[in-house]
């Protein structure tokens, strides 16, 4: 598993469902699937994972290249 994958496991898989296949969610999940995030380009994904979303502002406390490759693994879910 990469680093990017292991970050998503623990910061991202309670409100998103991380990977295709993951049926740890009922009929509508909290948050946009990963693999269903086509629109949403590098930059502002990495912009919006280094300041926090939603109910999520403990991703702050993630280092930049932290951000990066969180960001670099869900634009590859793609």
């Amino acid at each position: 598993k990469t680093k990017g994958h292991l970050l998503a496991k623990t910061w991202c898989n309670s409100c998103h469902v991380i990977e295709k296949g993951d049926t740890s969610f009922d009929d509508g999940e909290i948050a946009p699937p990963f693999f269903d995030m086509k629109n949403v380009t590098k930059l502002s994904l990495t912009a919006l994972l280094g300041t926090g979303h939603g109910d999520t502002p403990a991703l702050s406390q993630l280092k930049q290249p932290e951000v990066r490759q969180l960001a670099d693994w869900i634009k590859a879910q793609n």
